[in-house]
């Protein structure tokens, strides 16, 4: 399609596909302009880069509470109120978050910043920080020896970090919940196509139903 001048939007899968090679599956797609929205299989904290952790896709302050960093898409089923209390968790994961402060460039690096730095948290190894609304979480215990991702001012985050699991959407929110929901209508839509009782595109053939079959000596046409 990119090579028909055809741009990609937004590419949905489901864990299974997040779990493969980056360079046969992530990274092919994000060089021809689609954004993933797809579930995780490698979910929660894995490892670190200058000191932020990596999980689910993004960057998070080295102090960012463990279950913030561990919540699984929502169960379903779930009533309004548990709905609201995992949005509710996801969002204030995002507070945490980096923020990206560039698009990636073309060998697919990007700059992010501490959240404490862009307003997001309170914390004491960005006095500035100290100054905002009380509403905002704060770092009560700071890293004794802060990393990177506390000191600079940005951040340079290459293609290999979160190759797999980075997305449009931050998982598992709102937001991606919704936009991941049409995978199943995009699914439904499939299987009409191929059902050989309704749109098949099976060639060669047709379906016939009522007297009509046995009033010819043949049920192919």
């Amino acid at each position: 399609m990119p090579g028909h001048g055809i741009p990609l939007g937004d590419v949905l899968a489901d864990s299974g596909y997040s779990h493969r090679i980056p360079q046969h599956w992530a990274a092919p797609l994000r060089a021809a302009g689609a954004q993933l929205v797809q579930d995780l299989h490698d979910r929660g904290p894995r490892g670190t880069h200058h000191g932020a952790i990596i999980s689910n896709g993004n960057l998070y302050c080295p102090k960012t509470p463990r279950p913030l960093l561990e919540p699984g898409p929502l169960a379903p089923g779930a009533t309004r109120e548990q709905a609201a209390a995992h949005d509710a968790k996801t969002a204030e994961a995002a507070r945490y978050k980096l923020g990206r402060l560039t698009a990636d460039d073309t060998d697919g690096y990007h700059r992010v910043q501490c959240p404490a730095a862009m307003g997001k948290i309170r914390c004491p190894l960005r006095p500035a920080s100290m100054r905002l609304d009380r509403d905002r979480p704060e770092i009560l215990q700071p890293p004794e020896h802060p990393p990177a991702c506390c000191t600079q001012q940005t951040l340079t985050v290459p293609p290999d970090v979160n190759a797999k699991t980075a997305q449009k959407h931050d998982y598992p929110s709102a937001a991606w919940r919704h936009s991941y929901a049409r995978r199943t209508g995009a699914e439904r839509s499939f299987a009409t196509t191929k059902d050989p009782a309704t749109t098949t595109i099976s060639r060669g053939w047709c379906r016939l139903t009522g007297l009509t079959p046995l009033m010819l000596s043949s049920p192919r046409c």
